[in-house]
């Protein structure tokens, strides 16, 4: 493309714009696209040949990380941005709702019953229990799974593809996000001032069923490189007092069910060679072209029942109407704005041009042991371990990372 900002509208686009990705629009929702930036590598030897119904031999290890995964609530942002709260918390919570006798009430009771029901004991920590969710296809990361996978190309000597939205594009089209960022340490990630709205996809039919990074959600903060320069406004979560202490007592009253998972300590790596930071390091290639293949993989979770979202007739003692979501898309501060439905993921990711002196020596920083890297989205190294390789004219990263998250907006909760 004519410029890194081309590069990666066209890119966004290539993937949005698919009939593969956008997938079927639920009635009455509405669709956010919030990006993982710089993506989630996930390692298949974690999440592959997961426990399922029709795969009773599967792992049950990767049916536990994969809930681990898909568990967090992200703020209303254009970059995810968890908001500090697991959905099944949240969801117990509303289970607790003071309902007057009737069809709500029984549906309700029917949730809650499910809820007890389809829980599973950890195999991290034998006093907890978590509650399983499962990816569609169950394949997305075994070699079984290979053609489920949509291949792409993009550059100047290809046809155009479609634009992403038009609030997407307005963000990609910030100066800070196509760039160069190495570290030595892991830092965290900001996001973008004013939280723009990314707007709903079109509605389609719904999608045709190496070097890895070691990921979990609990350790994604090591991976964002560091956006310093970029206009930095949090997303402010309004969590009512009461609403804080019925959680806390979720935390204690439904242990093991909702107990909190701790991280192992990692091991202290062996010292490396420093390798010169590169900070916000604007991107000069041009003519930039890739290939790569993507695949939207559905996130389902037999616990959860949406009809409670969207009926009338119930509160929550202590929390105003509300408090978990504003149901709006401009500006939702509860602990419930968006509840994600799917992630983009992409691997086996090959991008050429005419790679300027400062992109070369970027590139080889990036790549050196020690670093935490990535290169516009994707991410080049975590944790000290290279994600990809670079030959002076290709920039290769095969592995699977998570770029982006589909989410619907949810709406006002509790409704009163």
């Amino acid at each position: 493309m004519s410029s890194p900002t081309d590069f990666v509208t066209a890119l966004y686009g290539a993937i949005l714009g698919s009939k593969a990705a956008s997938g079927g629009a639920q009635a009455g929702t509405t669709t956010y696209v919030s990006l993982e930036w710089p993506g989630l590598p996930v390692d298949p030897r974690q999440y592959g040949n997961i426990w399922a119904s029709d795969n009773p031999a599967g792992s049950p290890e990767a049916l536990e990380a994969f809930s681990d995964l898909v568990d967090s609530v992200p703020a209303l942002s254009p970059l995810y941005e968890p908001v500090g709260i697991s959905l099944s918390q949240i969801y117990a919570l509303m289970l607790q709702a003071t309902v007057h006798p009737g069809p709500v009430a029984d549906a309700f009771a029917t949730a809650q019953a499910s809820f007890a029901g389809l829980v599973r004991g950890s195999l991290e920590n034998p006093a907890a229990q978590y509650h399983p969710s499962v990816p569609a296809p169950r394949t997305w990361c075994d070699p079984s799974g290979e053609a489920q996978w949509t291949t792409v190309s993009i550059g100047p000597d290809n046809p155009p593809p479609p634009p992403p939205p038009p609030a997407l594009r307005e963000i990609l089209a910030h100066p800070a996000l196509m760039q160069w960022h190495v570290t030595q340490t892991p830092v965290e990630r900001p996001v973008l001032a004013g939280r723009p709205v990314v707007r709903p996809m079109a509605a389609t039919a719904a999608p045709t069923p190496t070097a890895n990074v070691n990921a979990t959600r609990l350790k994604i903060a090591a991976l964002r490189p560091n956006l310093a320069n970029l206009a930095i406004e949090r997303p402010v979560t309004t969590m009512p007092p009461a609403a804080l202490t019925r959680l806390q007592a979720l935390r204690v009253g439904l242990q093991p069910m909702l107990a909190i998972k701790v991280a192992p300590t990692p091991a202290v790596p062996s010292p490396v060679a420093p390798t010169p930071p590169v900070q916000g390091q604007p991107v000069t290639t041009s003519r930039l072209k890739a290939t790569f293949k993507f695949l939207r993989v559905e996130i389902k979770r037999p616990w959860v029942n949406t009809t409670l979202l969207h009926l009338p007739g119930w509160s929550i003692d202590g929390i105003a109407a509300g408090a978990i979501s504003s149901g709006k898309t401009d500006n939702n501060p509860g602990m419930l704005p968006l509840l994600p439905i799917a992630f983009i993921a992409v691997k086996d990711i090959n991008i050429s041009g005419s790679w300027s002196d400062s992109d070369r020596q970027a590139a080889g920083a990036a790549l050196a042991s020690g670093t935490t890297a990535s290169f516009g989205p994707f991410t080049l190294s975590a944790n000290g371990s290279p994600a990809g390789t670079f030959n002076a004219s290709s920039l290769v990263v095969p592995g699977i990372q998570i770029i982006a998250w589909i989410c619907n907006v949810m709406p006002l909760l509790p409704p009163g």
